[in-house]
């Protein structure tokens, strides 16, 4: 038996809205500390740079801290922003 997919649920509405996140902390699980600032983006792609875990977070990951990351923009679009 498969397991259920979980939908992703859209946080921001379009690109113009997108723009007031660039610098802002993401906590997803696509990054080795589980955090991620965004640093651009454009209507395909978006650049994440890692950045430090929380105390109570995967710290031993934190060599990978300043790695930068690519995903697609449809899913920053639906990432929880913490900061």
């Amino acid at each position: 038996m498969a397991r259920p997919i979980t939908p992703r649920i859209q946080k921001v509405d379009n690109l113009k809205d997108l723009k007031k996140f660039i610098g802002k902390i993401v906590s997803d699980n696509i990054f080795p500390t589980l955090r991620g600032k965004l640093v651009s983006f454009d209507r395909d792609l978006s650049t994440f740079e890692v950045s430090e875990a929380d105390e109570d977070g995967p710290t031993k990951y934190n060599t990978a801290v300043g790695q930068t990351f690519q995903v697609p923009t449809y899913m920053t679009m639906s990432m929880n922003f913490i900061d």
